[in-house]
Parts: structure tokens; sequence; C-alpha cells
């Protein structure tokens, strides 16, 4: 009987970890909509403390260009998190240093992995580049969203070419909408 409780323990914890995958792909996916592109699997540990960084403000402002406007904003323009949010954030930013993405996050996609581009490298006669244009000339690279606020809110991070944002989703209904992106940058 204890083998049995075990055991449906352990099926109903792989169902649960599998189901949050799926509601993962899916946010990427509604978030990038695209298929067929090529993306780095995982994200710089570098971003993941910039990212920290911005969750720790007191206040999250929407960002206008290079500056903050905080004397225009109205009150959809500022996010205020609360110190047990911030913690939950910067935990799960933490996950991600480990994280590693598989191919078809995104439909019909890869991941850029180190195994790949030496395979690439070997057979290309030590070319390292990937051909884009089978990718719409871009790299992407994201974090996993992470999801506050009973799945309400979500903040997610997306690197294309070159720049990336951390956007904010609110949850309105059945449909995600973007409330706006607190750290911007762009090379």
């Amino acid at each position: 009987m204890k083998y049995l409780f075990f055991l449906l323990s352990l099926i109903l914890a792989s169902q649960i970890g599998n189901a949050q995958s799926r509601a993962d792909k899916k946010f990427i996916r509604f978030v990038i909509s695209k298929e067929h592109i090529l993306y780095a699997e995982k994200i710089g540990p570098y971003w993941i403390e910039q990212l920290k960084e911005t969750i720790n403000q007191d206040t999250l402002y929407r960002y206008e260009g290079f500056r903050y406007y905080r004397s225009k904003l109205s009150d959809s323009d500022w996010f205020i998190l609360t110190p047990s949010e911030k913690v939950f954030i910067n935990n799960e930013l933490d996950k991600m240093k480990d994280l590693l993405w598989k191919d078809n996050v995104v439909k019909k996609s890869l991941a850029l992995t180190k195994a790949r581009t030496e395979k690439y490298k070997k057979e290309r006669g030590g070319q390292s580049y990937y051909n884009l244009e089978y990718f719409h000339n871009r790299i992407y690279a994201f974090t996993k969203p992470v999801f506050i606020r009973n799945k309400t809110v979500c903040f997610f991070y997306l690197q294309v070419g070159g720049g990336g944002q951390l956007m904010i989703y609110i949850k309105s209904g059945k449909k995600w909408l973007r409330k706006f992106t607190p750290l911007l940058w762009v090379s």
C-alpha cells in the first residue's frame, strides 16, 4: 500500500510538472507568435542579474525611451510588487541560471546548444555561424514566464537580435495583455 501511494504521488507530481511546462510553452508561443526560430538554450547570467535588479526596485515604472517620465505617469504606468512577490520572482530567476531549453519550445524551432554549434562547425569546415535566413534573420533568448497573483500577472524577458525587454502581462478574462516594459535595451 505504501508503494502504491508513493507511485501515485510520483505520477501526480510529474503531471503537475508537465502541466506547468505546457503553460510555459503556451505563453511563450503567444508572445513570440512565430514558428521556425533559433533560440539560445539559456539566458545569460548577466541578464538574470539585470532582471533581478529591476524586480528589486520599490516601484516598476513604464520605460519611455531612455528615461522615466514619472511626472507624466498615470496609474497604469507603474507596478508595485509585494516583498514576498519579489522573493518569489528572484527565486524563479535563480532557477533559470540552470534552465536549458530544448527544441520546439516554439513550434518547429531549434535551441542553439553548444553541442549543436560544435556539430555545425565540424560539418561546415569551421564556420561557427548559422544561416539565419532560415530563422527570420534573428536569434531569440527568453526566460521562463514567471506567474504571480494566481497566474493573473506574468513577467517575461525576451531578447531578439540586438535588443531585449522585460515585459509585464496582465490576464484579462482569458487573454493576456501586455501592461508595460520596465526594462528595455537596444544595442
